[in-house]
């Protein structure tokens, strides 16, 4: 099972808090992704009126795409302290290339329960979808909020992989840009 312990609820969402608090630039890196999203589903031209536009809009954007996030997370949150779940990624534990990446995309579907067993993670699913159809309200009106917030959910549950896996190997990572950077330093 892995590096599972079962916490209080409380525990959990402090645990939690800690883990989204603590990643600097954590939030414009969300709001670049929920752009590219809007670029990908043919959003963004539609809420901008086109690239003349598209300066004057950002703004809006990105208060939108952080009014996305604060919801997805919310939901997320509340649903899992509710069901019991934990909405934290555990690294596989694993070694090599495709169990670990396997890992990674099987947990952004999956999260661990009070008892340490793997349930179908309806609350990470349920704030990628309730956000992004949310979201989508305020599109124009030949857009629906179901149609493009469905379009926008798959991507996001796209992202939330993509992040899962960049978890999974972040510690070769910090070692290859830490190793990288050092070098690079060291000859200045």
């Amino acid at each position: 099972m892995g590096q599972f312990d079962t916490e209080t609820d409380a525990a959990l969402m402090q645990l939690n808090y800690e883990a989204n608090s603590e990643a600097p630039g954590g939030e414009f890196a969300e709001i670049i992704g929920d752009l590219l999203m809007l670029v990908g589903t043919g959003g963004l031209w539609a809420v901008t009126g086109g690239i003349s536009n598209l300066a004057l809009k950002v703004r809006k954007l990105a208060g939108a795409s952080y009014g996305s996030n604060l919801i997805q997370n919310t939901v997320q949150e509340s649903m899992a302290a509710v069901e019991g779940t934990d909405p934290r990624y555990f690294t596989c534990g694993c070694s090599g290339f495709f169990p670990r990446s396997g890992h990674a995309l099987k947990m952004t579907f999956l999260t661990y329960n009070r008892n340490g067993d793997k349930t179908l993670d309806i609350p990470q699913l349920s704030g990628a979808y309730g956000s992004s159809m949310i979201e989508a309200m305020w599109w124009p009106h030949h857009y629906t909020a179901l149609t493009q917030g469905v379009q926008t959910g798959h991507l996001e549950v796209g992202f939330i992989a993509a992040e899962h896996v960049v978890q999974e190997f972040s510690p070769e990572l910090k070692r290859l840009f830490h190793l990288h950077f050092g070098k690079d330093n060291d000859a200045r």
